[in-house]
C-alpha cells in the first residue's frame, strides 16, 4: 500500500504576494509566498543503507524574496537578490506540522549581488557573488502515545563563489566574451551533498575559463 501512496499526485496551494518600484536610476521588488500540501513529499537518508527514503506527509513552506538594482552612473551598476525559505513537516503521522525541513527540500538563506562597469558603449565586464549560508537543524520530538523520540539533526555549511565576465563588441566582426565561473578556485563540497552518505557526496567545480566569439547575421 505504502508504493501506490508514494504515486499518488502531488496536489499543492500556493498563496503570493509582492510588489515592484522602479525609477529613473534604480529598481526594488519583494515578494512572500506560500505553499502547502496536505499530502506532499519529502526526502529523508535512511541511517541504515544511507540512502534517500521519500516519505509523504503535509507540507508547509514559507519564503520571502528581496531584489534591486541600481544605476549609479552610465559606467557602474549594481544588482543584489537575497532569497528565504522555510519549511515544516511530521515526524510521524499525527504529529502535526513540527519538524523542520532539511536541505534535501528546501534550500538555505541565499545572496546574489553584482557589480557592471561599462567604461565604453562595446566594453563590459560584471563581477558576481553567490553566498550561500550555513545552517543547523537540532530538534528532539517525543511522541506522547508511546515515547518514541525522533532526532532531526542536520549541519550544512555555506560558501561564496565569484564570477567575472567580460564582454567587447567589434562591431563587424562581433562580440568577443571571456567568463571565469569560481574565479578564485574555491574547494567545496555542494550544499546538498554534504549529509552523511558516501553516494551524496559531491564537490563542486574548480575554476572554469570560457572564450567565445559571437556573429549575428
Amino acid at each position: 500500500m505504502s508504493c501506490i501512496a508514494d504515486l499518488q499526485p502531488l496536489i499543492t496551494e500556493n498563496k503570493e504576494i509582492g510588489f515592484n518600484w522602479r525609477g529613473a536610476k534604480g529598481q526594488v521588488g519583494a515578494s512572500a509566498y506560500r505553499s502547502t500540501s496536505d499530502f506532499g513529499s519529502t526526502l529523508t537518508i535512511d541511517k541504515v543503507t544511507e540512502d534517500f527514503i521519500l516519505t509523504r506527509a503535509p507540507v508547509e513552506i514559507e519564503g520571502i524574496e528581496l531584489n534591486s538594482a541600481w544605476t549609479f552612473n552610465d559606467q557602474w551598476k549594481a544588482t543584489f537578490l537575497y532569497s528565504r525559505i522555510r519549511g515544516q513537516t511530521q515526524y510521524y503521522a499525527g504529529s502535526g506540522l513540527v519538524k523542520e525541513m532539511g536541505i534535501l527540500d528546501i534550500s538555505p538563506d541565499k545572496v546574489n549581488a553584482s557589480l557592471t562597469w561599462t567604461p565604453a558603449d562595446n566594453l563590459n565586464a560584471t563581477l558576481g557573488v553567490s553566498k550561500t549560508f550555513s545552517r543547523d537543524l537540532r530538534e528532539t520530538f517525543t511522541n506522547p502515545t508511546n515515547g518514541d523520540v525522533y532526532e532531526n539533526e542536520e549541519s550544512t555549511y555555506g560558501y561564496a563563489l565569484w564570477d567575472l565576465s567580460v564582454n567587447y563588441d567589434t562591431g563587424r566582426y562581433g562580440q568577443l566574451s571571456v567568463g571565469i565561473e569560481n574565479l578564485f578556485d574555491k574547494q567545496y563540497v555542494l550544499t546538498w551533498s554534504q549529509l552523511p552518505g558516501w553516494q551524496n557526496y559531491f564537490s563542486g567545480r574548480g575554476r572554469m575559463v570560457s572564450l567565445s566569439h559571437t556573429i549575428k547575421f
